[in-house]
This record gives structure tokens, C-alpha cells and sequence, in this order.
């Protein structure tokens, strides 16, 4: 579908709240906004949707047997939870598999053993059938020293032997206006998305999906700010996930406020309840929450780009053509391997002593900038001698270690 028809579309969903205080007028223009959508990820939204959903869909698929439309379909089924291991979606990963969420063993009429795969998609858009297709749970189950089948072994005491039936498996989304919408584009027509008995839309609890994540209190401040109300449930999952989208957005603002100019320590992250404070400290009389936001990217941009301009004085005084020639005086053959391993070191070595020389510079430093970056470039400079030096022994070494060529 066109891009642009899709948008106009989306904007007429009924439902679907207008406001000035949302960017694009409306809701689903405002949680679809790509700036917002870039900042929040950052600060980890993604990532908590589908962690949130897939903890709802967990107690959802345990706790209702009898109420979700045959998903379970008998009492004696089994619930095998696949995504808290980890080290199963790296597996498949390695042979390009999909890995669902869970798995539902059950028996069947002849007394087999039926294995059917659901796959929690917070986001219904984008389904592709073959995550949950008997085929791919299969390959995924027969493969060498599966983890997913000792999974199922270990949590359903089945027999390493035993044969399995494997059935059609099922996408679980929230019911929402954009879950509501997509579910009638992608299971109607003569040839589906996805056939309809295979997407099941989960009605959400009147009380906040989100209610026990850190970032909560946030979304609850950042709402405040705007007063909108949404009439109907699926209204409301849109506007918690607009404001948890502006919540996660304050949380990476407020790492990256806090960065340091110069360390080499990774950002850290910042409490849920000091990002509170910082956000508190920005509200202004008729700013709405996108506006705090928005104003709050301006200044991170600012901080990104000094950061930036350190790093560029900061630069290994060291060319590359001067490592080549290093590692041409100790060998006859010259690999981009030996090189790559030889500047990653060095750079590492060079930060680490540039940062003792400089000492770390904290985000919010009272030296002048422009002195900054003059005792940084000139930190960088004096250490040059030393770095050729450096760069020599680190030859030696990556030869050293370097395989004899058979």
C-alpha cells in the first residue's frame, strides 16, 4: 500500500483523538511520529513492549484455558516458555530459524503428542507466518543439540524419542486501534496475510499494561502535562504507548545530559525517579509533553556535537600509512587483519593514556569549551612519541600471535 494512503488512512481510524498538544494533530500521527520513534527506542521502548506483552501473554496463556478461543484447547496442555532463554533465539538465529515465544503441548485424539508454536507481537503490522508454521517449529525442534526441544523435554517430561504432530501455530496482539485496524487489512481478502484463525487479538486489562515498569511514573507525568482523554480501551493502549514512547525518549535524554565530555566510562543509565526530577525541572505553563521533549533533543544534539568535536581533537596521532610501514619493517606480508588488530589496540591503548593525562571531563564543566579542545589536541600531540612506541611493540605481538601459513 501506498505510504502516504496508508497515513490518511490510519488518521481517519474512528477513535482515533485529536489534539493539539500531539505532534501530527492527532494519536496515532503522534505514536507514529519517526523522531519520537527514534528517541524512545533509544531510551529502550521497543524493547519494553514487546518485554511487557510478552509477560502478559505468558499469565494469559497459563491462567486462561478456557477463555481465548482454543488456543489451549484442553486442560491437560502444557505452556513450554521459549523466549526467557536467551541462548534459544541465538541458536536459531545461527540457522536463520524464527524462534517463538512459547509452545503448547497438548495431546491429541489418538493419543499423540501435538506441538503448536504463538508467537506475543505487540505490533501486528508485520507478521510473517513462517515464525509460527509447523515447518519452521519443526526444523527448530529437530535441530542438532536443540535447546528449544531440551526446553520441552525438561518442562513437559517428554521422551527424547516421543514423535511429535506439529500444528498450526498462532500470533497473539493486543487489542487496539492500530491492532484493530491492521487485523482487518492483513486477514481479509481472497489470498490473507494471515489467515484470520491464526491472529488473535487479546482484549488489555482496564488497568495500565504498564503499571509496574520503572518508566510508569513518567508516563504518568508526561500525560499530565497534556490532559487528553481517550474514550474505549483501544484508544487508551495507543495513548500509554504514546506517553511510554515520550518516557523512554526523557530517559535517554537524561543519559545522554549526564554523559561525560571525555571517559571512557559507557553512558550510564539514569534512575527512572532523578529523570522525574530532570523532566519536572522543564514543564512550562502551555508546553505539552512533546514540546519538553522536543526542546530536550535540541540540547542533547547540542551536547552529542561537543562530544563529537572532542573526539575529533582527540584522534590518534598516529596515521595509518605510519602503522603499515611498522608492521612492513617486522614482516613481508601485510594483512587488513594484522592492521585491524593492531589499530584497535592502539586506540584503546591512546584513550586510555589521553584520558590519564587529561583527566575525565564531566557534561557539565565549567572550563570553557574552546579550552577544551585546545588542551585535548595538545594532550593528543605530546603523546605521539609514545604512541609510536606503543604501535611497534603491538606488531610484534599480533605477528607473534598471528597463525604460520600452512
Amino acid at each position: 500500500m501506498n505510504p502516504n494512503r496508508l497515513t490518511r488512512e490510519l488518521r481517519q481510524i474512528p477513535g482515533n483523538v485529536r489534539s493539539p498538544h500531539l505532534p501530527g494533530g492527532t494519536l496515532i500521527s503522534a505514536v507514529l511520529d519517526r523522531r519520537l520513534m527514534a528517541w524512545s527506542d533509544r531510551g529502550g521502548a521497543s524493547r519494553i513492549f514487546g518485554d511487557v506483552w510478552s509477560e502478559h501473554c505468558w499469565h494469559y496463556l497459563r491462567n486462561g484455558a478456557d477463555s481465548h478461543g482454543g488456543i489451549v484447547e484442553t486442560s491437560a496442555a502444557t505452556i513450554v516458555r521459549l523466549d526467557d532463554n536467551p541462548n534459544i533465539a541465538i541458536q536459531a538465529g545461527r540457522h536463520k530459524l524464527p524462534n517463538p515465544d512459547f509452545l503448547i503441548v497438548d495431546r491429541t485424539p489418538a493419543g499423540g503428542i501435538s506441538v503448536r508454536a504463538v508467537d506475543a507481537k505487540f505490533a501486528v503490522d508485520r507478521l510473517r507466518r513462517i515464525q509460527v508454521s509447523p515447518d519452521s517449529i519443526r526444523e527448530l525442534l529437530e535441530l542438532p543439540d536443540s535447546l528449544a526441544r531440551a526446553e520441552l523435554e525438561n518442562r513437559h517430561a517428554l521422551n527424547p524419542e516421543a514423535e511429535l504432530d506439529y500444528l498450526p501455530g498462532y500470533f497473539l496482539g493486543p487489542s487496539s486501534l492500530l491492532n484493530d485496524y491492521f487485523y482487518a487489512q492483513i486477514t481479509s481478502g481472497d489470498d490473507p496475510k494471515i489467515p484470520d484463525d491464526e491472529l488473535k487479538l487479546v482484549d488489555v486489562p482496564s488497568a495500565s499494561l504498564f503499571a509496574t515498569i520503572d518508566e510508569f511514573p513518567l508516563m504518568e507525568q508526561m500525560q499530565g502535562i497534556d490532559q487528553i482523554s481517550v474514550p474505549g480501551s483501544g484508544g487508551n493502549l495507543v495513548m500509554e504507548m504514546y506517553y511510554l514512547r515520550l518516557a523512554s525518549a526523557a530517559r535517554w535524554f537524561a543519559s545522554q545530559e549526564r554523559q561525560p565530555i571525555l571517559t571512557l566510562d559507557d553512558p550510564e543509565s539514569v534512575p527512572a525517579d532523578e529523570v522525574l526530577e530532570m523532566a519536572s525541572a522543564r514543564i512550562e505553563p502551555g508546553v505539552s509533553a512533546f514540546g519538553l521533549i522536543e526542546a530536550w533533543s535540541q540540547e542533547i544534539d547540542r551536547a552529542i556535537d561537543r562530544r563529537k568535536q572532542v573526539h575529533d581533537a582527540a584522534r590518534l596521532p598516529l596515521r595509518m600509512s605510519e602503522i603499515r610501514k611498522a608492521i612492513n619493517q617486522s614482516s613481508d606480508e601485510v594483512d587488513k587483519k594484522t592492521i585491524r588488530i593492531v589499530r584497535g589496540k592502539l586506540e584503546k591503548h591512546f584513550m586510555r593514556r589521553l584520558v590519564e593525562e587529561t583527566g575525565t571531563i564531566p557534561a557539565d564543566s565549567e572550563e570553557p569549551f574552546a579550552r577544551i579542545i585546545d588542551r585535548v589536541h595538545d594532550a593528543s600531540k605530546g603523546l605521539r612519541q609514545e604512541m609510536i612506541v606503543a604501535s611497534e611493540a603491538l606488531v610484534h605481538e599480533a605477528l607473534a600471535e598471528r597463525p604460520d601459513p600452512e
